[in-house]
């Protein structure tokens, strides 16, 4: 079963595609769909959220396992914002409100929604998704990876602890929010052997991880702007 990859805001009348008010969308409805789990609304691989100074369906329409509907958005009220704090609360509120409207009519599980909606407000807007521990395997360290996302980077962290902490920082790259290949990468880190944790590919080639006889990071390869 494909999972839901992502939720998604549409604005039909934004001229260039990366305003500050893009990267806001994006950023939260990333963090959003993020938190919702790994739930999946009944037939769902993707929500379209289109939004429009009045809607023009009724009701939320699919084209095949994509789901598409309108968010009325007052970009009267959004402008007038200058926190960012206030401007993330405002999309947050537009999609949670559209989102819960959708459930209502599709039979979605709203708490779900809901926890996803508390925990952001919860966390000031902070964008930290920490990954189970693992234990080495001669059980004396464990390692722990924490994502960490910006309105424009993504960043992998390992967490170390073997009778003393510390933490290194694995990867800095461009933010691509739901598209991001830094939730793969974080998926697939572990601990290599007994003295290094991390991604080890063994089709490409690629690796990265921290030793800790080195005490270091090591890798093979860099992230570009362009890649995902």
């Amino acid at each position: 079963m494909w999972p839901l990859t992502d939720i998604t805001v549409y604005y039909d009348e934004e001229k260039e595609p990366w305003t500050e008010f893009r990267f806001e969308s994006n950023y939260i409805s990333d963090m959003y769909h993020n938190r919702l789990n790994g739930y999946k609304p009944p037939k769902t691989g993707r929500i379209c959220l289109h939004l429009r100074d009045n809607k023009i369906f009724e009701k939320p329409n699919y084209f095949g396992a994509i789901c598409s509907y309108d968010v009325e958005f007052d970009f009267t009220k959004y402008k007038v914002l200058e926190g960012k704090s206030d401007k993330y609360k405002f999309i947050l509120d537009s999609i949670h409100k559209t989102i819960l409207e959708m459930a209502g009519i599709l039979n979605w599980d709203k708490d779900v929604f809901i926890k996803s909606y508390d925990s952001i407000l919860k966390d000031g807007f902070k964008f930290i998704k920490e990954y189970p521990t693992k234990s080495s395997r001669d059980k004396k360290t464990v390692g722990q990876v924490v994502l960490e996302k910006t309105e424009t980077k993504t960043i992998l962290k390992l967490k170390l602890t073997n009778g003393k902490s510390l933490e290194a920082k694995l990867i800095e790259k461009k933010n691509w929010f739901w598209f991001d290949s830094g939730y793969q990468l974080a998926d697939k880190m572990r601990w290599i052997d007994k003295n290094n944790f991390g991604y080890k590919s063994k089709k490409t080639d690629k690796e990265i991880y921290y030793s800790l006889p080195d005490k270091k990071v090591v890798k093979n390869f860099e992230f570009k702007d362009n890649d995902f």
